[in-house]
């Protein structure tokens, strides 16, 4: 299971718990966490809760996930920035917004500053360097439209390709894909769970020997 960090938080905690409640009435042992993907190799911050629940019957309480490894990346947002970009998501015109400002890099490693006189949405506001590391991406809303300066230089959004590689697909991945519309697969990427983190989990899972 996969789910926002705010489960964990007062508002949902006890239904979380609940669930678990059930889950356990039919036979299974859950185990719950939070991970931030940047923490499994990731170039985004992407903090969700997941569980996992295996039968009580195979179960031999050898699971665990494994928070306390860190896998680093030194990789950036330019890192996954394509070369030849349709013009559609070109924002040039916002450059006069940036006024005087300059990207700041912040302790979670994302570079960014905040556009002038652009919206009253703040968020729609935010600019960031390919210098750094990725905000979440999500299915709506302000982070479904990540704005950038490329490397020639252009003020654009990242195109739903790039948001892909932002999640740890491959590039085959998406052209498989590439027959849907371009709203439904930056959806598909914000509601998606980052690659490094599955495998992260999957290994967890398999250190258990119960297959």
């Amino acid at each position: 299971m996969e789910n926002v960090k705010a489960l964990f938080g007062k508002k949902f905690i006890n239904t979380w718990n609940e669930i678990k409640e059930i889950l356990t009435n039919l036979g299974y042992n859950t185990y719950d966490t939070k991970i931030n993907a940047i923490d499994k190799g990731s170039i985004q911050r992407r903090e969700r809760v997941f569980a996992i629940s295996i039968l009580k019957k195979i179960d031999n309480n050898k699971f665990k996930f494994n928070n306390k490894s860190i896998k680093e990346t030194k990789k950036t947002i330019k890192d996954i920035l394509l070369e030849n970009v349709d013009e559609k998501y070109n924002l040039n015109k916002l450059k006069e917004n940036i006024k005087k400002q300059e990207f700041k890099l912040k302790p979670s490693g994302i570079c960014s500053l905040v556009l002038q006189n652009y919206t009253t949405f703040q968020s729609e506001n935010i600019l960031y360097s390919i210098n750094g590391k990725a905000p979440t991406i999500t299915a709506s809303g302000a982070n479904s439209r990540i704005k950038i300066i490329d490397k020639n230089n252009n003020l654009r959004y990242l195109t739903p390709e790039e948001l892909w590689l932002l999640m740890g697909f491959e590039k085959k991945d998406y052209e498989i894909n590439n027959n849907l519309s371009k709203a439904v697969l930056n959806r598909l990427a914000g509601n998606s769970i980052s690659v490094e983190v599955l495998e992260d989990i999957f290994e967890d899972i398999i250190h258990t020997n119960i297959f």
